[in-house]
């Protein structure tokens, strides 16, 4: 079949994959385990992205809470 036969231009490379990988390493290395977390289901970066009340209740959080620690991380990765 020609799908089979044409190179998939939106297909990153494992090259850049593992550039991204190690970019989001060294930006999330500052954060604590709560926020790497929370980072984590929010944005699906290891896992499917989540919605903020579904982070709430995996993490038996209140949203805001979720909300606050997602706010503090940005931050923390900002800087």
């Amino acid at each position: 079949m020609l799908i089979d036969v044409v190179k998939n231009t939106n297909a990153e490379s494992p090259e850049d994959q593992f550039e991204q990988k190690q970019i989001m390493k060294h930006l999330t290395s500052k954060l604590n385990e709560n926020q790497m977390k929370v980072i984590n289901m929010l944005f699906g970066l290891d896992c499917d992205q989540m919605e903020l009340k579904d982070v709430a209740e995996k993490m038996k959080m209140s949203k805001e809470s979720v909300r606050m620690i997602k706010v503090k991380a940005i931050e923390i990765i900002k800087q």
